[in-house]
């Protein structure tokens, strides 16, 4: 066997060794992230766990804290209703706006109820917020606001964020 041969099967074996690899560790790092998974803590552990980490931040008395998380999780069985709700909705949407030939009318009707399903969401965000504040001193309430336009300060002032402002040239500062 000439060099050269022996130089593409030592080339090809390398390279069949690198894609056996690869699959390998694409299926164990697959199947670790299946496990976790079914480990993941249920949504209401999670909320709760967010809840207590903000009410940390907030820097609020234990009492508050728990105050806090109370009000905070005390809608999530509403929420998940409206937020199933508006899965549904949207599937359904999808499923007029595919047909062969979609009816308009029966679109838009599906869009005005997905409409009106976000704004319940947000009525139930925003009495829960109330809710909160109304337990909360002002120094505390100011952190909450803080933390809130931290969260999502680019749709609050945009204009307050240069580097999000656009230059002469199309790019970004």
């Amino acid at each position: 066997m000439s060099g050269k041969w022996k130089a593409l099967l030592i080339l090809s074996l390398v390279f069949n060794v690198a894609v056996l690899s690869t699959i390998i560790y694409h299926w164990n790092s697959t199947s670790r992230t299946k496990d976790l998974r079914h480990r993941r803590p249920s949504r209401e552990t999670s909320i709760g766990h967010r809840c207590r980490r903000l009410a940390n931040r907030l820097e609020l008395s234990p009492e508050k804290a728990e105050r806090f998380e109370e009000i905070m999780t005390a809608s999530e069985g509403e929420t998940r209703a409206v937020r199933d709700r508006l899965h549904v909705t949207r599937g359904e949407l999808l499923g007029l706006m595919w047909e062969s030939e979609p009816r308009e009318e029966a679109v838009f009707e599906k869009v005005d109820e997905i409409v009106a399903l976000q704004g319940e969401l947000e009525r139930i965000l925003v009495r829960r917020l109330l809710e909160t504040r109304s337990i909360l001193d002002p120094d505390e309430a100011l952190r909450l606001h803080e933390h809130m336009e931290r969260r999502m300060g680019d749709f609050i002032h945009p204009e307050s964020h240069p580097r999000r402002v656009p230059r002469r040239n199309g790019g970004k500062r």
